[in-house]
């Protein structure tokens, strides 16, 4: 088992993040993974697929997973469960950069932000030296429902770039299944365009 590094490789494209050793007997069947949280990110999504894929490597199949690049999640990280996962599986991970439109988005509200003051009264006022109690904003918030869609975009732009990814690898290893396991549900997009 390895970490393998980029020039160890030496292809261009989509590459390795981790490998295990294939198995001593041929596999039959091969299954392509889209999972975002796969170890070393250690949350229970990522768990859950760990314990199956012994199962389905006991039963011949050797698999592929796309993963997000752990690098750019602030979950805790146990490299050590990479050395629980069975013979013939390789990892494979798909940046989540932010995409254009949320990063103009994001430059946009900090030159914005300093001008707009929310309630109209000085931060340093505490709730309890308030007057009267604070009011709930009336009709439909526009707010709320921008910020939404502006994380669904962001999902959305990571779900292509796993597809990008595993064209890729199924160009080079044709799977026989393509899962998708969420959340975030932008798996099960990244599979549906593959």
């Amino acid at each position: 088992m390895s970490l393998v590094s980029r020039r160890e490789e030496g292809r261009r494209g989509v590459e390795p993040f981790f490998r295990t050793p294939p198995s001593d007997e041929g596999r039959r069947r091969r299954l392509l993974l889209i999972s975002y949280y796969f170890p070393p990110i250690n949350v229970v999504g990522a768990l859950r697929w760990q314990r199956l894929s012994c199962y389905a490597a006991e039963r011949g199949w050797a698999i592929d997973v796309l993963l997000v690049d752990p690098a750019d999640v602030p979950f805790a990280q146990d490299r050590a469960r990479l050395a629980e996962l069975p013979p013939g599986m390789t990892l494979y991970t798909v940046p989540d950069k932010e995409s254009p439109v949320v990063h103009l988005q994001r430059w946009l509200w900090r030159r914005v932000r300093p001008l707009v003051r929310r309630g109209g009264e000085s931060p340093s006022v505490a709730a309890e030296e308030r007057a009267e109690p604070p009011s709930l904003p009336a009709g439909r918030q526009l707010g709320p429902a921008y910020l939404a869609r502006m994380h669904y975009s962001q999902l959305e732009h990571w779900a292509h770039a796993a597809a990008r990814a595993g064209l890729e690898v199924a160009r080079e290893h044709r799977p026989d299944y393509i899962v998708s396991s969420g959340p975030p549900h932008s798996t099960h997009e990244a599979a549906r365009l593959l």
